[in-house]
């Protein structure tokens, strides 16, 4: 029989707590975090693919991919400053970025890829039923639709330091070189674009994210 959590610090975001009992095996915490997560994924995943390729069923197996690639790590993660969440988005989005690349690589090579899920037994209590069955309740998922009504309404460089920094953890002065823009100017965009989330999707994770 599980043992009841403790009630939460009514100070510490949900998204913290939903994260520290994924963490520790919690499955309607891991649920919740999937279904969270994966729209800041999924935008990432088509940002970084371009026009290579832009079907839907691509970006949720790279989205998938990557969560089977992390849930059997994330015992792993240690937190930062007290915080799980931007080490699991940094940890997801480096893992999603790959798979992105990888996508694109065997696009440009004419060579079809593999995007079959791994066996169980290789991605130990993250089966790929688990994953699927929360993925495929996003289409409902409120975060996913104000979430994408949110970020049409963001101008589109805002959209991008956004991405690269909030979701792939860039900073200013790295973003400042890609984007041939000062770091002042890439920091002032992010916090625009931070705030503007954080206005209309509150308990987000976004909510943990700094905004300098």
């Amino acid at each position: 029989m599980v043992a009841p959590l403790p009630a939460p610090d009514p100070e510490t975001p949900l998204t913290t707590i939903h994260v520290r009992r994924a963490i520790e095996g919690r499955s309607e915490s891991l649920d919740w975090v999937v279904q969270h997560f994966s729209p800041f994924l999924r935008v990432q995943a088509r940002y970084r693919l371009g026009n290579f390729v832009a079907d839907r069923t691509c970006i949720d197996d790279i989205v998938a991919s990557a969560w089977l690639a992390t849930l059997p790590r994330m015992r792993d993660l240690r937190e930062r400053e007290g915080r799980y969440t931007p080490v699991l988005l940094r940890f997801l989005s480096t893992t999603v970025r790959q798979i992105a690349n990888d996508t694109i690589r065997d696009t440009l090579r004419r060579r079809p890829r593999n995007r079959g899920f791994p066996d169980d037994s290789e991605s130990g209590d993250a089966t790929p039923a688990k994953v699927q069955g929360a993925l495929s309740q996003l289409e409902s998922c409120e975060t996913a639709s104000l979430l994408g009504r949110s970020l049409r309404e963001l101008e589109p460089e805002l959209q991008e330091v956004l991405i690269l920094r909030g979701i792939e953890g860039y900073s200013n002065v790295e973003l400042a070189e890609q984007l041939g823009a000062l770091p002042n100017t890439i920091s002032h965009r992010y916090r625009r674009a931070v705030q503007a989330l954080r206005a209309s999707l509150p308990g987000s994770l976004f909510d943990e994210l700094v905004d300098e």
